[in-house]
């Protein structure tokens, strides 16, 4: 599973245990010290591109493949799908960039390569957060990097991501607040 140090280092202010005013400032104090370190793009990148240590945490992924990959896994082998020439998969999300545009996001996982195929394919909007054209961060294990296991460079993945209202981390942070205490 993919590691993701800067979480690993704010974890206890994304979720803190103490919500009062006083607790969330420090919360605040501690990403503005990161933030000065690091930047903003590895800020964001700490906060989202998940996480695999902190069962309560923002963006956990689990320990082991979901129902719905198992399903998908089960689909790919029905169909045989590891055996095809050219194989282009449209996921899509919502919840990054402006409200109701749809961005066209290659993910890192096939690379340059698959990046290049995308824009072939779908043409020059096609974004990418390893070139830095996307709204998203690099997120490490994405359903991209399955594709990219069992077809290498015969496969195109985008997907088409549909931004909602910003991104409000109080309202993600209070979520997990409620469940972890």
């Amino acid at each position: 599973l993919p590691s993701n140090p800067g979480y690993e280092e704010l974890a206890e202010h994304f979720v803190p245990a103490d919500i009062s005013e006083e607790g969330l400032k420090r919360a605040e104090a501690a990403f503005a010290a990161y933030q000065a370190r690091h930047g903003e793009l590895k800020l964001r990148e700490a906060r989202g591109s998940g996480q695999y240590t902190n069962p309560g945490g923002l963006f956990y992924g689990g320990t082991e493949p979901t129902e719905a990959r198992r399903t998908l896994e089960e689909i790919t082998k029905e169909f045989n799908v590891a055996a095809r020439d050219e194989v282009i998969i449209i996921d899509y999300h919502t919840g990054l960039g402006p409200y109701g545009y749809g961005e066209l996001q290659c993910e890192q996982s096939s690379g340059l390569g698959g990046y290049e195929r995308a824009i072939n394919i779908f043409g020059p909007s096609v974004t990418s957060p390893e070139v830095g054209n996307s709204s998203a961060e690099i997120i490490p294990g994405t359903q991209d990097a399955f594709w990219e296991r069992i077809l290498g460079s015969r496969h195109t993945y985008i997907a088409l991501e549909f931004g909602t209202y910003k991104l409000n981390t109080a309202v993600l942070r209070d979520d997990h607040w409620l469940f972890m205490y």
